[in-house]
């Protein structure tokens, strides 16, 4: 039971107390009592384990009655005080009601005034949840005050810590109040602790920070007095009120999150209108207008787990409805051209970054980034752009890119009314290095499925090592035993393709005539050649390379392998396009075979059935 603490003391359960199961009807008891109590109130559902003679206690009918008959004394003799009493909003605490008055213009320690109504309305809802005499007495001045920070009113903090917190006046305040020690004990320096870790959560709050965080940081200031988890839960929540809300974010729980509502900005607007300036007047409105944003933006929810989806970042919709909408009210209202979706979606990403950078991946920043660095490969133009707030950093491109190798191929599980054609050939790496070292030369190899289809893998943000990429790019190498004393023919005349991969002889004449004379582009003539409705835009699926002399046999061998099983998986006819010399070699492999491949040749366009193994090797 390490953990967890009893709701009525407030104290760990731990193993060897007696303790007690509630079931439903125990729970509807417990809770129909808790309101007699007034300065304890619970609630517990069925299933809860608490202690045994804590439940007892807490029920027990003599003591209900006990606590009720003081409670009427107290309210009783309060009363009679409080009329006779003077106080004042400029020189007692609104709390204790004692003397907190200034000390050379300056607040004494631990004296502070109340700056917002915001606070007058959390006090007044504590007023009522608490439901005793001090709250009577607090509801009491609230009501007479209306507006606390018009009539100056101040405080002293601990008094403040524990009328919020549920804790009875701290010594030093009226006497003729009577305490009671109840629940957990008061420590000043856990207290001291526990407000220094709510500055450092304001100072942080775009960090994602979670409940254990918080209690790390206090532990940090005060020791074994920090709070338990659970207690850090309910004194956010005390000490924040609404403006706190906590939830699982990005796989992170209890993820506390700040916000201010529109009721409270606006509220905190109408307040500070104390003069007739036009200029000052404007001013506060765009301010609240801003903050007003910034609450929208921070309440949204938003995973950096996963990378957007090539499908969101091409999606001008999706990029719309990423944002919130006051910000797209607001820039639609600025821009004057009537279709700026794409800027509205561009401008307010970047608004949203900037305003929240460690807790959210902008989808066209993203892409913007991996754009610019495919076709440049510049980390100075990243981090520039990066620096004006337009794209996404060079680091953070980067790891996208390792990302995305890892995840792999993924071409549909089922290609059903799909084709699917591998093609491959050299490709190098590196090429303009001054002495020739760290350069790349292998083979690449390609899969291009038509008709297409959108790329749904959804890329996690992790932390990938050189030895994961290495795990799942790889391709299983094979030795091609071949006769050395043969020579290779180059007389591409005596190449024969098979009648039934043969082209027409009015398309060879047409190709013949046509295409040296260029007065047909391939594109056109592939349009005169295809028969039936036009089966749309291919997808290119990229696949793993080869780190071999592309001109060397056993690559070549290796590469139609991979290519076989790879259209084995799908059922799939194989069919690879080479470029002339890797086509020449291909067709002079071992005449005896045992599988076929449909061999293309990119320039010529003659397709061969070739097969894939050798005397040695079978499929």
């Amino acid at each position: 039971m390490s953990g967890s603490n009893c709701v009525i003391c407030n104290e760990p359960l731990e193993n060897g107390q007696v303790l007690i199961t509630i079931r439903e009807k125990g729970a509807k008891t417990i809770n129909e009592v808790s309101s007699k109590h007034r300065h304890q109130n619970v609630f517990v559902v069925a299933g809860q384990i608490l202690h045994q003679e804590c439940r007892k206690k807490y029920t027990n009918a003599k003591e209900i009655q006990k606590i009720g008959k003081e409670n009427t004394d107290n309210d009783r003799f309060d009363r009679l005080t409080r009329s006779s009493q003077y106080f004042d909003f400029r020189e007692h605490c609104l709390f204790c009601g004692q003397s907190a008055q200034m000390s050379d213009r300056k607040y004494g320690i631990e004296v502070y005034p109340v700056r917002t109504f915001e606070f007058q309305q959390k006090i007044d809802a504590i007023c009522k949840d608490r439901k005793d005499s001090w709250a009577a007495d607090v509801l009491a001045k609230l009501e007479y005050a209306q507006d606390l920070p018009a009539a100056d009113a101040i405080y002293h903090q601990k008094c403040s810590v524990n009328f919020r917190t549920g804790k009875n006046i701290p010594i030093g305040g009226t006497p003729e109040q009577k305490r009671k020690k109840q629940g957990r004990p008061d420590h000043t320096e856990a207290n001291t602790a526990f407000l220094k870790t709510m500055d450092y959560l304001l100072e942080n709050e775009e960090d994602q920070l979670t409940v254990k965080d918080l209690v790390h940081q206090m532990t940090q200031f005060c020791g074994d007095l920090a709070y338990t988890t659970v207690h850090m839960k309910s004194k956010i929540k005390t000490h924040f009120g609404d403006e706190a809300f906590i939830t699982d974010v990005c796989g992170k729980p209890n993820v506390v999150t700040l916000r201010k509502t529109a009721s409270v900005l606006l509220q905190e607007f109408h307040q500070s209108q104390k003069t007739s300036d036009p200029e000052t007047e404007k001013r506060d409105i765009i301010k609240t207008a801003a903050k007003l944003i910034k609450s929208d933006i921070k309440s949204m929810e938003f995973s950096r787990a996963v990378y957007p989806s090539p499908a969101t970042i091409a999606s001008c919709e999706e990029n719309i409805a990423y944002l919130p909408d006051s910000l797209k009210q607001l820039l639609g209202g600025i821009f004057s051209e009537k279709d700026c979706d794409l800027k509205v979606a561009a401008i307010g990403q970047s608004i949203m970054q900037a305003t929240r950078p460690r807790s959210l991946i902008a989808p066209l920043q993203l892409g913007l980034g991996v754009q610019m660095h495919h076709h440049f490969g510049s980390k100075f133009l990243l981090d520039t752009l990066y620096q004006l707030g337009f794209s996404s950093s060079y680091k953070e491109v980067q790891k996208h890119g390792v990302n995305s190798a890892l995840q792999g191929d993924d071409s549909p599980q089922d290609l059903e009314g799909r084709c699917i054609q591998h093609v491959a050939d050299n490709v190098d790496h590196n090429i303009r290095t001054l002495d020739g070292h760290g350069t790349f030369h292998g083979m690449g190899i390609i899969a291009g499925i038509t008709p297409g289809y959108n790329h749904k893998t959804i890329v996690q943000r992790l932390n990938v090592s050189l030895d994961d990429i290495k795990q799942i790019g790889k391709i299983d190498l094979h030795q091609y035993n071949f006769d050395r004393t043969s020579k290779l023919s180059l007389k591409f005349e005596s190449l024969a393709a098979q009648q039934s991969g043969a082209l027409p002889d009015n398309i060879s004449l047409l190709c013949s005539t046509l295409w040296p004379k260029k007065r047909i582009g391939w594109s056109a003539m592939c349009n005169l050649v295809q028969d039936g409705a036009y089966p749309g835009k291919s997808t290119i699926v990229f696949l793993p390379m080869i780190d071999l002399e592309p001109g060397n046999l056993s690559c070549i061998f290796s590469t139609m392998k991979f290519v076989c099983n790879e259209a084995f998986k799908y059922r799939a006819n194989p069919m690879l396009t080479f470029d002339q010399p890797l086509y020449w070699k291909s067709y002079n492999y071992d005449n005896q075979r045992t599988a076929t491949l449909h061999l293309t040749n990119r320039v010529t366009g003659k397709l061969l059935q070739l097969l894939t193994t050798n005397q040695r090797t079978a499929t």
